[in-house]
């Protein structure tokens, strides 16, 4: 009779166990739908920040080309003031 005892202490335990690791995984997957939600809100974060960055790239590259055409503009016109002084009458 006592082999008997032990066995079904022996059961009792593993069905404990069996409980526990059925929590466990209730948990994980609970988790697991957690992360899964979050990583499609970061992944559509970071695509909306991609979009921005590119946006301002070509912002930054449209300013540097109207910057570059305004000194080109500048300097053209220095060199139209200089050809008008030059070719004055020198008193």
């Amino acid at each position: 009779m006592e082999a008997l005892s032990i066995l079904e202490e022996k059961i009792a335990q593993l069905v404990e166990s069996k409980k526990k690791d059925q929590q466990k995984i209730v948990e994980l997957t609970s988790e697991l739908e957690t992360l899964q939600v979050e990583n499609t809100d970061l992944s559509a974060e970071v695509e909306k920040l991609e979009e921005a960055l590119l946006y301002t790239q070509a912002s930054s590259e449209e300013a540097e080309e109207k910057q570059q055409q305004a000194k080109a503009s500048v300097e053209e016109l220095i060199k139209s003031i200089d050809g008008l002084i030059a070719s004055e009458p020198q008193s």
